[in-house]
């Protein structure tokens, strides 16, 4: 991923997104709405997401996630906080989701051009949550990290074996609502051992 988010120095107003996008797997809409990221004296980043796709029964409206610094996306984030925000604190948004969508593409194609891998917001989520899962995270914990109530929904999103080196350091998860057929929801590849502690609640 490195790499790819490098390449994003030709369209700076995107770079803070990207890096977002990449350890969260922030939905685009959810960009839109404005990602509230801050610095901790822990040396993590507190992210706020305003969910999308939320209803009665779906989505949550608010999850809080609490990331180590420790891999190269996090670092660059939180200098881009130091040196743009304001006392450690900065909202990260996209004016556009579908330019956003589109610039994701284009420069997917020429970092990748002899694989012809073209990353998108929903590829990059994929790519969180396979390394959610390659940690061993509870299923509670990864639903509410993603944006959702039913622990169904992991399924749909990433295989521990997709991802050999975890690099999100997800220290503690929260949001507003209770997650839901926790027991149901498996997922093949052997799990790792999780490379930090977390604890997952509701508020």
């Amino acid at each position: 991923q490195q790499p790819f988010i490098e390449a994003f120095v030709d369209a700076p107003e995107y770079i803070d997104a990207v890096r977002v996008a990449a350890l969260t797997g922030s939905r685009p809409e959810e960009l839109r709405k404005g990602v509230e990221v801050e610095i901790t004296l822990r040396q993590s980043l507190i992210i706020r997401i305003h969910g999308a796709k939320v209803t009665d029964t779906t989505g949550q409206e608010l999850r809080i996630l609490e990331i180590g610094i420790t891999n190269p996306i996090a670092r660059d984030l939180a200098v881009s906080v130091h040196d743009n925000g304001r006392d450690g604190q900065m909202l990260v948004n996209i004016d556009n989701p579908r330019k956003f969508c589109d610039r994701l593409r284009t420069i997917s194609r020429r970092v990748f051009p002899e694989i012809k891998y073209i990353v998108t917001p929903y590829s990059l989520r994929h790519s969180v949550s396979a390394d959610l899962k390659a940690q061993g995270l509870p299923v509670e914990t990864r639903a509410r990290f993603l944006g959702h109530q039913s622990g169904r929904s992991q399924r749909a999103y990433g295989r521990a074996r997709q991802c050999k080196y975890p690099l999100i350091s997800v220290r503690k998860v929260s949001a507003t609502e209770m997650v839901r057929h926790t027991e149901t929801a498996t997922w093949p590849g052997k799990p790792k051992q999780a490379s930090a502690v977390v604890r997952s609640h509701a508020p």
